[in-house]
C-alpha cells in the first residue's frame, strides 16, 4: 500500500485499463448482436419447442432460487435495496413463466406467446431500477421485514401484469410493432438508467460491477429481440444474454449470502483496503493490547489464574492471591488443583472445557492459607496464553451466599414440618368438633322436627331452626378442613366408578336451586347430547361442581346469569364449563384465589362468609382424577372457569 501511495500514475493507468475491460466486457453482446442483425440475410430459424421449454422452466427455478438468496439476506440486513432486488426476481418467474407453458401456442398464435417474454424484463428492470434508488438507506425494522403489506401488493402487480399481457395479446393491436416498441424500449431505457444512476453515484464495489454487466445484459437483448423474429439465431441470442446478466446477477445475490448478505459491501474494494490497513494497525497494535490486558487482569475484583498444558499456574492476579491469603510469588508454578479441597472438581472442569471448547464452572472448597474455608464459583474457559494453549480460572468467592443457601435450606425443611403439624392439627381437631357437633345438630334437628311433641312457643322452634342451620354449617365448614387436611397428607383416596356425568351436573343444579331463586338468579345447564361418562369418584366429582356453583352464587349480583355447559374437546376429554357474570378476578389477584384459607381481600372476606376453600379444593380434586382447571375472569364482567378431564377417563355413551 505504501509503494501503491508514492505511484499515483500507475493507480490510475490500472483504474483506466479495468474501466476499459469492463466496457469492452459489456460491449462483446452487442457486437455479436450486430454481427447476426448485419451479416445473416437471411435469418436462419432453428424452431426448438423441448429447448425452449427447458430453457424457460430452468430460468424459473433459478430466478425462485436466487429471489429466495435475495430474501434471505435482507432478512438478515433489512437493506430495502435486496427487498426489491428479491421482487425483481420472484416478480420475473411469475410473469415469465407463461412465455415458456405456451411455447407450442406460438404455432397459432404467435403474439400470445411472445408478449410474456418483453413484459418479465420490465417487470424485473423496474424492480432492480428501484432499488438502485434505495441502495445505502437506512435498514428496515426487523417487524417490517416479514410484514405481508410489503410484499403481497407487488407480486399481485406481477400478477396483474399477466392478466394484462394476456388481455393485450387478444386484441388486433397484438401484432402492432409499437406494443413490442414500447416493451423493450421500457427495458432498454430503465436498464440504461440503472447503469447511469450507478456510474453516477461512483458505486466501484464488485456487486455494483455485476449489477452494470446484468442490466447492459437486459438492454441489449431487449434490442436483439427488436432487431428480429421469433425462433431466429438472433432470437436465440438474444435469450442467452439475456440470461448471461441475470447468472450475473444471481451470482453477485449468492456472493454477498455467502459474505456480507449486503449489497453494498460485498466485494467492496475500499473495504478490502481498509481491512488491510486495519491488519497492519493491529499487527502493530498487539503487543501493547496485551499489555494493557495484562494490567486488566491486575486490577479485576474477581479471581483470575491461567494455567498451562500441564496444569502448573502462569499467571495470577492480586486478588487470587489475597483471596486464599497466599503471595503472588507462591503462586506461581504451583499445580492448580492444589488449590482444591476435592482436586479431581478441577480434574473434571478442565477435562470438559477442553473437550468441548465453551466455559465450565464448577463450585468448589478452597482452604485458606490461615486454615479457614471458602467456598468459590470457579469458570474455567480455555485460551492460548503467550502463544501457548492455557485454561484461565475465572474465581468469585460465593461464601456468603453458601451459608444463606444452606439457612435458606433448613427454614424450608422447617417450615415443611410446621405445615404437616399444622394439618395434623387441624385433622385432629376437625375430628374433636365433629363429635360434639354431631350431638348438637341430632338435637336440633329432633327439636325443629318436635319429635317429641309441640315446644309451646314458636320462637323457640324458630331457634332451634337456626342452630340447626348454624350447626351444618359449622359442620360443612369443618368437613371442608379435613378433606384439605387428608388431601395434603396424600391420604383422600378416590373410589372410582363410571360416572352420569349428566345425572351429577343435575344433582348439583337441584342442590342450589334454592340458593339461587332466593338471590334472583338465572341457571341455565347446556349438555352435549350423548355426553360419555367419565371415570372416576362420584362424590368428589359433585363436590367440585357444587363448590364452583356455590361460588358463582355466592359471587354473582342480583339479576345475573350462571351457566353450566359439558362437551368435548379436541382431543376426546370431556370439559365442563361453569360461568357467571358475578364480580370477576383481577389477574393479579387469581393467585391468592386459589390459594386455601383465602379470599381476594378482606372486604370480600366480610361480606362472603367460608374460610375460602372452595376453588382450592376443585382445583386439588380435579388434579386427582387427572384433569386440569383453568380461570378466566374479568373484574365487573364474570369469571369463567373450565374443567378439562383427559380422554382416558371417558366412557362411550350409555345407551
Amino acid at each position: 500500500m505504501n509503494s501503491g501511495s508514492r505511484n499515483p500514475a500507475g493507480l490510475h493507468v490500472a483504474a483506466w485499463f479495468k474501466e476499459a475491460v469492463e466496457l469492452l466486457f459489456m460491449a462483446t453482446p452487442m457486437m455479436a448482436v450486430a454481427y447476426l442483425s448485419v451479416f445473416q440475410d437471411p435469418p436462419l430459424v432453428a424452431r426448438d419447442f423441448v429447448f425452449h421449454e427447458f430453457a424457460i422452466g430452468l430460468s424459473i427455478v433459478l430466478s425462485v432460487f436466487a429471489g429466495w438468496v435475495a430474501w434471505r439476506c435482507y432478512q438478515f440486513s433489512g437493506e430495502p435495496a435486496l427487498r426489491w432486488i428479491t421482487l425483481a426476481f420472484i416478480g420475473f418467474a411469475i410473469v415469465y413463466a407463461p412465455h415458456g407453458v405456451l411455447t407450442r401456442h406460438s404455432s397459432h398464435d404467435l403474439w400470445i406467446f411472445i408478449l410474456f417474454g418483453p413484459a418479465s424484463r420490465v417487470v424485473m428492470c423496474g424492480f432492480l431500477l428501484v432499488a438502485l434508488t434505495r441502495l445505502g438507506q437506512p435498514s428496515d425494522s426487523t417487524a417490517d421485514r416479514t410484514k405481508p403489506s410489503r410484499w403481497l401488493p407487488w407480486l399481485g402487480l406481477s400478477l396483474g401484469v399477466d392478466l394484462l399481457v394476456w388481455g393485450l395479446a387478444s386484441t388486433p393491436f397484438a401484432g402492432h410493432s409499437v406494443v413490442r416498441f414500447v416493451q423493450e424500449g421500457a427495458t432498454i431505457v430503465m436498464a440504461v438508467a440503472g447503469v447511469a444512476l450507478i456510474r453516477w453515484r461512483g458505486q466501484r464495489t464488485g456487486m455494483m460491477s455485476l449489477y452494470q454487466l446484468a442490466l447492459g445484459s437486459f438492454a441489449t437483448s431487449a434490442l436483439a429481440f427488436l432487431l428480429t423474429k421469433a425462433w431466429t439465431h438472433l432470437w436465440w441470442l438474444a435469450h442467452a444474454v439475456f440470461a448471461a446478466g441475470f447468472l450475473a446477477l444471481a451470482y453477485g445475490v449468492a456472493q454477498a449470502f455467502l459474505t456480507t448478505r449486503s449489497v453494498t459491501a460485498v466485494y467492496s474494494r475500499e473495504q478490502m483496503a481498509a481491512k488491510l490497513a486495519a491488519t497492519e494497525a493491529v499487527a502493530a497494535e498487539s503487543k501493547a493490547a496485551e499489555r494493557r490486558l495484562k494490567a486488566l487482569l491486575e486490577t479485576s475484583p474477581i479471581g483470575i489464574a491461567v494455567s498451562n498444558q500441564d496444569g502448573n499456574l502462569v499467571f495470577c492476579n492480586a486478588r487470587q492471591a489475597d483471596m486464599l491469603g497466599m503471595m503472588l510469588g507462591d503462586m506461581l508454578g504451583k499445580a492448580e488443583r492444589d488449590l482444591f479441597v476435592d482436586a479431581s472438581v478441577r480434574d473434571r472442569a478442565a477435562a470438559l472445557t477442553r473437550q468441548s471448547g465453551l466455559p465450565v464452572t464448577a463450585e468448589a472448597a478452597q482452604d485458606r492459607r490461615d486454615g479457614t474455608r471458602q467456598w468459590s464459583a470457579v469458570t474455567w474457559t480455555p485460551l492460548t496464553f503467550e502463544g501457548q494453549p492455557a485454561l484461565v480460572a475465572w474465581t468469585v468467592d460465593i461464601t456468603d451466599r453458601r451459608r444463606a443457601a444452606t439457612a435458606l435450606e433448613q427454614a424450608k425443611h422447617a417450615a415443611e414440618v410446621a405445615n404437616r403439624s399444622k394439618t395434623e392439627f387441624l385433622a385432629a381437631m376437625s375430628h374433636e368438633l365433629r363429635t360434639p357437633l354431631n350431638v348438637i345438630n341430632g338435637f336440633a334437628e329432633v327439636m325443629t322436627a318436635e319429635i317429641l311433641g309441640p315446644m309451646g312457643n314458636a320462637r323457640y322452634a324458630e331457634y332451634a331452626r337456626h342452630i340447626l342451620d348454624s350447626g351444618q354449617h359449622l359442620a360443612s365448614l369443618i368437613n371442608d378442613v379435613l378433606d384439605v387436611s387428608a388431601i395434603e397428607a396424600g391420604q383422600l383416596p378416590l373410589r372410582e366408578a363410571e360416572i352420569d356425568l349428566v345425572a351429577v351436573i343435575e344433582s348439583v343444579r337441584v342442590m342450589v336451586s334454592d340458593r339461587v331463586r332466593e338471590s334472583e338468579l338465572t341457571l341455565s345447564v347446556e349438555v352435549l347430547p350423548n355426553l360419555p361418562h367419565l371415570i372416576g369418584d362420584e362424590r368428589r366429582m359433585k363436590q367440585i361442581l357444587l363448590n364452583l356453583l356455590s361460588n358463582a352464587v355466592k359471587f354473582t349480583p342480583v339479576g345475573g346469569k350462571i351457566t353450566v355447559a359439558a362437551g368435548l374437546d379436541k382431543g376426546g376429554g370431556v370439559t365442563i364449563r361453569v360461568a357467571d357474570t358475578g364480580i370477576g378476578i383481577r389477574p393479579e389477584d387469581r393467585e391468592k384465589a386459589m390459594a386455601p384459607f383465602s379470599q381476594v381481600d378482606s372486604a370480600l372476606e366480610r361480606r362472603f362468609e367460608g374460610l375460602g376453600l372452595g376453588l382450592s379444593m376443585a382445583i386439588r380434586l380435579t388434579e386427582m382424577h387427572g384433569g386440569s382447571l383453568a380461570i378466566d375472569s374479568e373484574p365487573g364482567k364474570g369469571t369463567v372457569i373450565t374443567l378439562r378431564f383427559p380422554e382416558r377417563r371417558s366412557l362411550a355413551a350409555a345407551c
